[in-house]
């Protein structure tokens, strides 16, 4: 079954050159489709340490939109896989979100499937995906996604430099080091190191839940925290 969904894979990308929106609805439908998968989502290293997102299919446009990007200092399943080269198979959300809690934080994620997976394609990125359903051999499952981030890297290599990592790390390094955070992401830091919800602060301010969201996760980046619950250690630190 993988070596068949390997070699269609190739196929398809041996011919005309494909986005990756083709490409993730390529493996939702083909390459995947054994697990039922409900959405994919691939996504690559900026020169700023983050994650942004080059494709997808099966998320709401409203969902990715409000994502954004991912500094890569976040603690999510993307990003862990990014940072240690590692493929994460989740198939519980309770352990999920517990392992996770940001993402609760982050919000417009479906609990809805069976496993959760992500597969780093060093040194582009990372793919993402739901599925219903789980893989019943997880090591032979993350030897299948090895293989198909290394056929999609060599595609992806085959038309555009890839920027290596390392020189990506020192660009991010650089930028947090430089950056400071605005009056308006000031201003949520105060009601952030407080405690205070999304929801308060976009009732007492004035600001979308959606751009506090984005801002938070902007902030969080600067000051190279992983979620909330560590920038309020930090502030008591203080």
């Amino acid at each position: 079954m993988f070596l068949k969904a390997v070699t269609e894979l190739a196929n398809f990308l041996a011919g005309s050159r494909k986005d990756h929106e083709e490409l993730s609805k390529f493996l939702v439908f083909k390459t995947f489709a054994h697990y039922s998968p409900t959405a994919l989502y691939i996504a690559e290293i900026t020169e700023d340490g983050c994650l942004s997102p080059t494709g997808g299919y099966g998320f709401e446009k409203t969902a990715t939109a409000t994502w954004g990007r991912f500094p890569l200092n976040m603690h999510i399943p993307i990003t862990d896989a990014v940072r240690h080269d590692k493929c994460i198979v989740i198939d519980r959300i309770d352990y999920f979100f517990e392992q996770y809690p940001i993402l609760q934080e982050i919000g417009n994620f479906s609990t809805d499937w069976g496993a959760v997976v992500a597969w780093p394609m060093l040194p582009f990125g990372v793919g993402f995906a739901f599925l219903e359903s789980a893989p019943t051999n997880n090591r032979e499952f993350e030897e299948f996604l090895r293989l198909l981030g290394s056929v999609i890297l060599l595609d992806i290599s085959h038309r555009q430099e890839i920027l290596p990592i390392h020189r990506v790390e020192n660009a991010r390094a650089k930028k947090e080091t430089t950056k400071t955070l605005s009056n308006r992401q000031k201003l949520i830091l105060e009601r952030l190191s407080k405690g205070a919800t999304n929801a308060e602060m976009a009732l007492e301010i004035g600001y979308s839940e959606s751009l506090i969201r984005q801002e938070t996760i902007e902030i969080y980046r600067i000051l190279g925290v992983r979620g909330r619950k560590e920038l309020i250690t930090a502030a008591g630190e203080k």
